[in-house]
């Protein structure tokens, strides 16, 4: 797998590298860094190329930074790529580029847009990128988790199933835990009046009560049974425990169960939408980026040609 990790030297950004390094294999894997240097500026005799003269320098300083934080497997066989244009698009050039796989970004970095959950770059490569894009967020205590908790949040669609196939083509330690989690929607959730709703649970409304207790325990059957033939394909983590199977909306059990079980990492398919022209990801994926108190890899459910 080649994977392309966004840099801009800050710390956050360097421990999204180790996280990402710890999932790969130097051995099979690749790991290209991208870093985007800011405009410079020199005195006002300055000529433009001691401007690019200056902007290597800086990009050779952060890039040696970068190797020095990777383990000794990693640090001499590291690909860089040194991009003028701005991070939230360069990064997706360059991936388009080298024919990345995966493209890893930390969630915070430096700039006005520091205290935001996700940022400006994270995002728009969330929304942008055509590849799987791992968003690694958390404090160092975090991040350096050993064994982390990782859960794979299963809906039945094409963008899962291609999340479970990146989940195979990652190292996890033995000790890591992996749970996989899937969600059966309401039928009357966000369809009808509440009032109707509790009125078709009524036990006095045999006939519509019935037909929907029937409807969603042959639903739930349907997706358990899809959560085990999905484990069975996984690392040896994730077969440890019984799949987790939650009734409601999507995205609140997906964050009430990454809050429970203090998950570090959650990945996810994301279904693409467009809307105006623009590519955008799926409405459940889209809260769980911004709301989901840990790292995130979102899988598409397609490529673009």
């Amino acid at each position: 797998m080649k994977a392309i990790v966004g840099i801009d030297g800050s710390e956050h950004a360097f421990l999204a590298l180790q996280f990402a390094a710890r999932l790969l294999r130097p051995e099979a894997d690749q790991l290209h860094l991208y870093y985007a240097c800011p405009k410079v500026h020199v005195s006002r005799h300055g000529t433009e190329k001691d401007e690019d003269r200056v902007r290597e320098a800086v990009a050779r300083g952060v890039f040696e930074e970068a190797r020095r934080r990777l383990p000794e497997a990693w640090s001499a066989d590291t690909f860089t790529i040194s991009g003028k244009q701005r991070p939230q698009r360069g990064l997706i050039v360059a991936a388009d580029n080298c024919r990345a796989d995966l493209i890893v970004v930390g969630a915070r970095g430096l700039g006005p847009l520091r205290g935001l959950l996700l940022g400006s770059v994270g995002r728009a490569v969330a929304h942008a990128a055509t590849v799987p894009v791992l968003i690694v967020r958390g404090d160092e205590e975090h991040l350096r988790t050993v064994h982390p908790r990782v859960l794979l949040a299963y809906e039945g669609s094409r963008a899962c199933e291609r999340a479970a196939n990146m989940i195979c083509r990652f190292q996890w330690p033995p000790e890591s835990r992996g749970y996989v989690m899937g969600v059966v929607e309401s039928m009357f959730a966000g369809q009808v009046p509440p009032w109707l709703a509790e009125q078709a649970r009524d036990a006095t409304s045999d006939a519509m009560a019935h037909a929907w207790a029937e409807e969603q325990e042959q639903a739930k059957k349907e997706i358990l049974e899809t959560l085990r033939a999905c484990q069975e394909t996984l690392p040896g983590p994730f077969s440890a425990e019984e799949p987790i199977l939650e009734e409601g909306n999507p995205a609140e059990k997906i964050l009430g169960t990454i809050a429970a079980r203090r998950i570090d990492l959650v990945v996810i398919g994301a279904h693409r939408q467009h809307t105006l022209g623009e590519r955008l990801i799926g409405s459940t994926s889209e809260k769980i980026l911004a709301h989901g108190n840990c790292s995130v890899l979102l899988v598409r459910d397609q490529e673009d040609p």
